[in-house]
C-alpha cells in the first residue's frame, strides 16, 4: 500500500487506443528503420569521399589537371610542360596564378605525331637549333 492520501489509479485502455498506440509504434518502428538505412547509406558515401579526398588522381576521370598532372599524364617534365603552353602547343585555362589543363587537350596534344616537335639531332645540335643558325646567318 502507498502512503496516506496517495491515490492509485489505473485506467483502462480501450482496444482501439491499443491498436492505435501499436500502429504508431510500428509506424515510428518503420522510420527509425528507415533513418538507420540512410545513415548507413551516408556512412559509406562519407567514407568513399574521405578516400576520394586523399587519393585525388586515383579517384577517377577529371575534368582538367594541374600542370604537374598533366605532365604525369604524358610522361613529361613540368618544364617541358611549360614550354609547350609557351609555345601555344597546348592550351591552358588559368585560374588566379594557377595553370590548368583541360584532360580533352591533353588527349589532343597526344594524338599529335611528336616528330615535328623535337627533330632529331644532327652533329650535337637539334634540327631546331639549326634552322636558327641558318635563320641568323641569313
Amino acid at each position: 500500500m502507498h502512503g496516506e492520501g496517495s491515490t492509485e489509479t489505473k485506467r483502462l485502455y480501450t482496444l482501439a487506443e491499443v491498436v492505435e498506440s501499436l500502429t504508431l509504434r510500428a509506424s515510428l518502428q518503420d522510420q527509425i528503420d528507415e533513418l538507420k538505412r540512410q545513415l548507413t547509406l551516408l556512412s559509406s558515401e562519407i567514407a568513399e569521399f574521405k578516400t576520394l579526398r586523399q587519393h585525388p588522381i586515383a579517384a577517377g576521370p577529371k575534368a582538367i589537371l594541374s600542370k604537374k598532372e598533366a605532365a604525369a599524364a604524358l610522361s613529361l617534365s613540368a618544364s617541358t610542360i611549360d614550354v609547350l603552353i609557351s609555345q601555344g602547343m597546348l592550351r591552358v585555362r588559368r585560374q588566379g596564378r594557377r595553370v590548368l589543363v583541360p584532360i580533352a587537350e591533353i588527349e589532343r596534344f597526344a594524338k599529335r605525331e611528336l616528330a615535328h616537335l623535337w627533330p632529331a639531332k644532327q652533329d650535337g645540335k637539334t634540327t631546331r637549333q639549326l634552322s636558327r643558325r641558318n635563320e641568323n646567318a641569313e
